[in-house]
């Protein structure tokens, strides 16, 4: 049985569970990536659906017990709106949650990488259209150098991509999101 968490995070991934429950991923500050389960919170009058959202900064507590823990309480502290409201600025924050999602393993606190993913999205909330695609590249580099992967043969833009692609054996399905 584990203890119960009390932390602050940021929602990186959902995936729906049974009829009205969802699995949330979180990067936390200080327990790392963390899955909970989130029960009823598909259901219309659930109280913690509007905090679920993905790129959402929350602060949440499990109850005791197994793996995966159950979320018993969430509060939002930053919804970033202005990410959310730009689909360039969203699909950007989608391909890096989901290489966060695909490297990071469950459990490995890290509190330098929390602290740089929440002021990688602050900046982006305030910054203009014009500096998206240089903080979204500065941060891919600060998370090879992180995670300890080796750097890649080139440093263009497009080859990142292909690099965090041949580093997970999967093609990333946010990289491929057309914007009209």
């Amino acid at each position: 049985m584990t203890a119960s968490i009390s932390d602050l995070g940021i929602i990186i991934h959902q995936v729906r569970f049974g009829e009205a429950d969802k699995f949330v991923f979180i990067v936390s500050q200080h327990h790392g990536l963390i899955k909970v389960v989130a029960k009823g919170a598909r259901r219309l009058t659930s109280k913690k659906s509007p905090h679920l959202d993905n790129l959402n900064l929350i602060k949440f507590q499990t109850n005791r017990g197994d793996i995966p823990q159950y979320l018993s309480q969430v509060e939002t502290v930053n919804a970033f709106s202005e990410i959310k409201a730009d689909l360039k600025k969203t699909r950007t924050c989608f391909y890096l949650t989901e290489i966060l999602h695909r490297t990071l393993a469950e459990g490995e606190p890290d509190e330098a990488l929390f602290s740089n993913l929440k002021k990688f999205l602050e900046d982006l909330n305030l910054s203009a259209e014009s500096a998206c695609r240089h903080l979204a590249i500065e941060f891919q580099h600060y998370l090879i150098n992180r995670l300890g992967f080796p750097p890649p043969k080139s440093n263009e833009p497009s080859a990142l991509v292909s690099y965090f692609e041949s580093l997970i054996d999967r093609p990333l399905v946010s990289a491929r999101i057309k914007i009209g």
